[in-house]
């Protein structure tokens, strides 16, 4: 055996070379056995090369790296450069490769070679069953066919359509749709230039392709019914999208003469429903608030809670990115309490606390209040005032264009009794801004604790050591809240006192008091917020928020926006399997971090916050380990050419 020999020979003649040529062929130590490699790139410390004999791409240390003798050049490289024939349009689809690697590496396979210039190209059999398969065939019919992601997966797709039951129709981004697109493209383009007629007759159960209404695109559509109505409209279903519509039978033109391999390409659209959603219950509104929710052509994140059975189609959760911090949240969620509060409207219920006051309990005389979280100079924030409207309501206070501070709010609340009168010194919404976090300087060497992680360019961390003094903080603040601190509004903060850019007490699932900043009104019903010690999202309703008590806001904020120095993403966009790893890796441990760069927070509007670049190191171990290059090994990241 070749390895065994150039194990045997390099045990004791292992001197490095000194320069290192791109492209020339060394012996290089690979986990303790000698291979033969052909450098692709090389720095002062590591060399990135593939092995002549087995494909392989390795990272090894520079002194790992030795000269090739020339007798070892006399056995030709045993690795052959390849590609599928027909699959060369997904050489660079992750999909793809993931798929080819389960089908054949570790497999004895048959070669049927097609072409060797300008590459060897070939047809790959698998001959170890009864059958011969055709890799390339199934590698392509796997390729077009889209499947949902198994349990633990997580899948990028657009919502195509909601039908009236609340199944939903999803895309999956991947070579499938994009091929459908790209053939779809040339028939129109073929119909709309060579003057085409549309079908002489139809067949139901037969796909064709049909002009979308209301555009000129065309789309394969099935025929379900031949019956044509009185406006010469027939129902069709566009496999590829979910929808079920009529159409005019003139729209729709033979597929077949454009090539049976459209006609049997896998249908694209997947019927799904969105779990914790009971069949029965779905409705109009329902349809609209996910349509408002979820554009067609916006991406989401996809994975399935509980996987198709008996003919019913999967359930699923969904997640979807918004601004202005790019954080994750819940579709299903975000549905649900949306519909909630629709539901509240429509209730007969109590009035919130202050749309209860009759206007003349305003107070005329107003103090002069100091504006500490975004006011303008010694002016008190402006929000609508309330004025008596006439009618079944009687004197309930309505909202009118006409302008009160909030300062007259506050004094409203004051004047109903059996508030505090520690409140009005609060300031109520008006307290001092929470203080960032104190840093030490670039290269400075400290260690943290991750609360979060969304992904190496994206994740949360509170200075280690400070836990004692937030675990007290939190403690006081449940005391606080759950007794006399909601007495001043004992069914949640009025709407009209709900402001962006301030900071409130907010009452977690968990039945926790956290401090959380207001980046966002999502309407009246809900908030989006950011929880300023630990350093995540998420969106809350006026009742389950309390102001901020002046005792609570002298701890400065512990959460701190990190990212990891000088890597970037292997591919254009972060993998959601690859942002599941790091956050496993990461999320609530202890790190030694070394400060590399320090940049203002622009992200999370905490006055005066700072965002830091850092290189991660686990020291629980006997061996240091550098977070960031055991992700670059491990293909999660790669290094930026500065770093």
């Amino acid at each position: 055996n070749s390895e065994i020999k150039w194990t045997v020979f390099y045990g004791t003649n292992s001197a490095p070379v000194s320069k290192i040529e791109e492209t020339a062929t060394y012996a290089v130590n690979v986990d303790g056995s000698w291979l033969r490699a052909q450098v692709h790139d090389a720095d002062d410390n590591k060399v990135e090369c593939i092995t002549i004999d087995h494909g392989d791409v390795v990272i090894v240390p520079r002194q790992n790296v030795c000269k090739l003798r020339r007798k070892f050049f006399s056995l030709p490289p045993q690795a052959l450069h390849c590609q599928l024939d027909e699959l060369l349009d997904f050489a660079d689809d992750e999909q793809a490769n993931n798929l080819l690697s389960d089908l054949s590496v570790g497999k004895c396979l048959i070669a049927d070679i097609t072409a060797r210039e300008p590459t060897l190209t070939v047809i790959l059999y698998d001959t170890s069953t009864d059958d011969d398969v055709n890799l390339n065939e199934l590698l392509l019919k796997r390729l077009e066919t889209p499947i949902l992601p198994g349990p633990d997966q997580i899948s990028r797709v657009k919502l195509s359509h909601i039908d009236a039951q609340g199944n939903l129709y999803v895309q999956l981004s991947g070579p499938g749709l994009r091929s459908i697109m790209r053939f779809m493209d040339g028939v129109s383009n073929q119909i709309k230039q060579s003057g085409l007629s549309p079908a002489l007759s139809l067949c139901e159960s037969k796909l064709y392709a049909c002009r979308q209404p209301g555009s000129g695109t065309f789309c394969r559509a099935l025929a379900l019914s031949t019956s044509q109505l009185k406006e010469g409209k027939v129902l069709v279903k566009f496999v590829d999208i979910g929808v079920e519509t009529l159409v005019p039978a003139s729209d729709l033109y033979d597929l077949d003469i454009f090539g049976k391999d459209i006609a049997s390409f896998p249908h694209q659209a997947i019927v799904c429903r969105l779990a914790d959603v009971a069949l029965g219950t779905w409705t109009e509104k329902a349809t609209s608030l996910l349509r408002e929710m979820v554009p067609s052509d916006l991406v989401v994140l996809l994975k399935v809670v509980t996987s198709a059975k008996d003919g019913s189609p999967p359930l699923v959760a969904v997640f979807k990115r918004i601004e202005p911090n790019n954080e994750l949240v819940s579709v299903n969620t975000s549905l649900a309490v949306a519909l909630e509060s629709r539901q509240d409207e429509r209730r007969t219920k109590r009035a919130p606390l202050l749309t209860r006051l009759s206007s003349h309990t305003l107070v005329s005389e107003k103090k002069a209040e100091p504006a500490t979280n975004g006011g303008c100079g010694g002016l008190a924030p402006k929000v609508a005032s309330m004025q008596p409207v006439p009618g079944p309501q009687g004197d309930a206070p309505r909202i009118t264009m006409a302008t009160t501070s909030l300062s007259e709010l506050a004094s409203v609340a004051l004047n109903l009794g059996g508030v505090p009168p520690e409140l009005e010194e609060e300031g109520l919404l008006q307290g001092k801004p929470l203080i960032a976090p104190d840093l030490p300087a670039e290269d400075s060497y400290i260690d943290i604790y991750v609360t979060e992680a969304a992904n190496p360019l994206n994740f949360t961390c509170q200075l280690y050591g400070q836990g004692t003094e937030l675990e007290k903080l939190m403690a006081e603040m449940l005391s606080f809240y759950e007794a006399e601190g909601s007495s001043a509004f004992p069914e949640g903060l009025p709407e009209a006192l709900l402001r962006k850019g301030h900071y409130y007490a907010g009452r977690h699932v968990d039945k926790n008091w956290y401090r959380v900043l207001v980046q966002q009104v999502q309407g009246p019903l809900m908030a989006s917020v950011y929880f300023v010690d630990y350093g995540d999202y998420s969106m809350m309703q006026p009742s389950e928020l309390q102001p901020l008590w002046q005792r609570f806001r002298h701890l400065p904020v512990q959460a701190i926006q990190a990212s990891l120095a000088g890597v970037t993403p292997v591919q254009e966009d972060w993998n959601p399997v690859d942002c599941i790893n790091f956050r496993n890796m990461v999320k609530d441990k202890a790190f030694v971090a070394k400060i590399v760069k320090k940049n203002p927070d622009t992200k999370t509007g905490v006055e005066g916050s700072e965002c830091v670049q850092l290189r991660l190191y686990d020291t629980s171990t006997s061996i240091d380990i550098m977070i960031n290059q055991l992700l670059a090994d491990r293909k999660i990241v790669r290094y930026t050419h500065k770093d």
